[in-house]
């Protein structure tokens, strides 16, 4: 297998290569897709079926992007700060046209890792990012004060927040980011021996405060505990938290 950026049909004459990337349909399918002339995107299909023994051109590998260019959805519009909602939609618009013209054309599809998942990127280094993988490790929340993270060790399972700030701070989380399978029903303040309850789509740390013990709070789940409901409070700035439901355990002040 041949890596070539370029027309390498002469090299497939039965005493060299046995197949290649396919650079020249990732030029013209990202040009395609990005409003060129399907007109074009023919003639060179038509342009390598014509170079190209026919188990060759039956067999190329038909890449999309790659770790030495930036990857398709840079190409199409998504740069790493772009913001602009619009251009973000049409970018994976046109990555979703070109991925069905790769899948339907003769060849062999090439994805390029993390491309199916919509991962960025542009020129080398930014290109090679590594697949999205689900990190069990990685904090539910994360600023320039706070960490909060989840823990199961054995059959006990814990949140916890830990607060370098000297006044006291507030986090709320998506329910739908802890771990799989975390036991959401029984969560007890460990410092304040709180029950909470979870009636939505929220957990709601309270406040962490700084100093000693108190820079460190921790909600853990064990077997027999029985839960509480608590009210919803309001998100700070005074919004209301879709449908009212939280976990509360409130922080030391």
């Amino acid at each position: 297998m041949a890596e070539t950026w370029f027309d390498a049909s002469k090299y497939f004459l039965g005493d060299m290569f046995d197949i290649t990337m396919n650079c020249i349909f990732r030029n013209t399918v990202q040009d395609c897709a990005a409003d060129g002339k399907a007109g074009v995107l023919h003639r060179q299909s038509e342009l390598m079926r014509e170079a190209h023994p026919p188990q060759a051109y039956d067999a190329l590998m038909n890449l999309l992007s790659s770790h030495d260019q930036a990857r398709a959805l840079q190409v199409f519009g998504w740069h790493d700060d772009t913001r602009d909602a619009a251009v973000i939609a049409l970018a994976k618009q046109r990555l979703r046209l070109a991925v069905l013209f790769q899948m339907i054309f003769l060849g062999s599809p090439s994805v390029y890792d993390g491309d199916e998942v919509g991962v960025t990127g542009g020129d080398d280094p930014y290109n090679r990012a590594t697949y999205p993988w689900a990190d069990p490790d990685a904090p539910l929340f994360v600023d320039d004060q706070m960490v909060v993270l989840a823990r199961r060790p054995g059959n006990t399972s814990a949140l916890t927040a830990t607060n370098n700030a000297a006044t006291p701070q507030t986090v709320t989380l998506a329910l739908r980011d802890l771990p799989a399978g975390f036991p959401l029903d029984d969560l007890r303040d460990d410092l304040r021996d709180v029950l909470g309850d979870v009636q939505g789509g929220w957990a709601d740390l309270g406040q962490c405060a700084r100093a000693a013990l108190r820079g460190a709070r921790a909600l853990w789940a064990g077997a027999g505990q029985r839960s509480v409901v608590q009210r919803a409070r309001a998100r700070p700035g005074g919004r209301d938290r879709p449908e009212g439901g939280v976990l509360v355990a409130p922080m030391l002040p």
